[in-house]
């Protein structure tokens, strides 16, 4: 899990990583048991650009909802909706903290298709999902060469 400390410095985080690919990162007091909120990396370049290099992430932390780790997906989901929220902190059952789950991973887990985005590591995103249309047909019990993907 990619996490920062919150007392690190806006300029702090651009420096030792100038290309942060996560939009929504956690931050901890002293260790990862310890999570204490996230921060948005657009918030992060905000207050660099505005010249407030200096500031801790602690200042501008969000909170982030703990969920145990027995809590069931579908539970999950309706929580994440009912408090409008994008990533929650899944705490084991010693009270340490077992990950990140975000809205994108839930919703991948229910409706069993993995939500390609321009991060995702995939050379030609149509063949990808051409892929995945051929796999849901086969499990359906059809034969995939019965359909044209390209009309």
């Amino acid at each position: 899990m990619f996490a920062l400390r919150e007392d690190t410095t806006v300029e702090e985080v651009l420096v030792r990583h100038p290309e942060i690919i996560f939009s929504r990162i956690p931050v901890y007091k002293t260790d990862l048991d310890d999570i204490t909120g996230f921060v948005l990396r657009s918030d992060i370049l905000l207050y660099a650009v505005r010249g407030m290099k200096t500031t801790p992430l602690s200042d501008f932390r969000r909170p982030i909802t703990a969920v145990p780790e027995s809590l069931s997906i579908s539970r999950h989901f309706t929580g994440l909706i009912k408090d409008r929220a994008h990533i929650s902190l899944v705490i084991d059952e010693y009270g340490g903290a077992a990950g990140i789950v975000t809205l994108e991973d839930v919703i991948e887990t229910l409706i069993g298709i993995e939500i390609v985005d321009e991060h995702d590591k995939v050379k030609d995103l149509q063949n990808l999902a051409r892929q995945q249309w051929s796999n849901r047909i086969r499990k359906m019990g059809l034969n995939p060469a019965d359909y044209d993907f390209d009309r």
